[in-house]
C-alpha cells in the first residue's frame, strides 16, 4: 500500500485535515471502537463536558473504507451526525441526557430502512438517540456498546 493510500485511511485523518483547513486550535478526540464507535464516543463527549465545564461537539461518520481495509469491513454506506452537548440547560437546548451502562438489548429504530442503516453502520447506533430526541417526549434508549453492555441513555426534553 502506498504512503498516501495508508496516510488517508488512518481514522483520525479528517480530524487532522478539517483543522489545518479551517485553522482550529481546539483539541479533538478521534474514537474508532469498531461496532462500539458512536457509544464510545458518546461517553467521551459525556466525560469531556463533565471535565472541563464546557459545550462540546460529537461528530460521529461512517464512509466506506478504501482498499484493503474494505475486505475486512465491507459495504458501509456513508452516514453522520452531529450534537453538541453542554454541563447545563441552555436556550437551544434540545434535552437533558443522563446515560451510564446497562446490560439491555440495543434499541431499535422504527422505520425498516433506517433500522438497516443503525444494523449494519456503527455511527447510525446513534439513530436510536436522534429518534428519542425527534419525538420531544421522556425516553430511555440503550446503544449497542461492547457486549454484553450498552449505552442507557435517558431523555428529557426541555421546554
Amino acid at each position: 500500500m502506498s504512503p498516501t493510500r495508508f496516510h488517508n485511511s488512518v481514522h483520525n485523518a479528517p480530524a487532522g485535515y478539517w483543522s489545518i483547513a479551517a485553522g482550529a486550535q481546539v483539541a479533538s478526540t478521534t474514537i474508532c471502537a469498531y461496532d462500539a464507535s458512536f457509544a464510545a464516543g458518546l461517553l467521551e463527549t459525556f466525560a469531556q463536558v463533565a471535565a472541563d465545564g464546557r459545550e462540546t461537539a460529537l461528530i460521529a461518520y461512517d464512509l466506506d473504507y478504501p482498499s484493503p481495509l474494505r475486505e475486512a469491513r465491507p459495504g458501509l454506506a456513508p452516514f453522520g451526525l452531529a450534537l453538541v452537548l453542554q454541563p447545563g440547560p441552555g436556550a437551544k437546548a434540545l434535552a437533558r441526557l443522563t446515560a451510564r451502562l446497562d446490560t439491555g438489548a440495543p434499541d431499535r429504530v422504527w422505520h425498516p430502512e433506517l433500522e438497516a442503516l443503525r444494523e449494519s453502520i456503527p455511527a447510525a447506533q446513534g439513530l436510536v438517540l436522534l429518534e428519542a430526541l425527534a419525538l420531544k417526549k421522556p425516553a430511555v434508549v440503550n446503544i449497542r456498546y461492547l457486549e454484553p453492555t450498552t449505552l442507557r441513555v435517558e431523555v428529557s426534553p426541555c421546554g
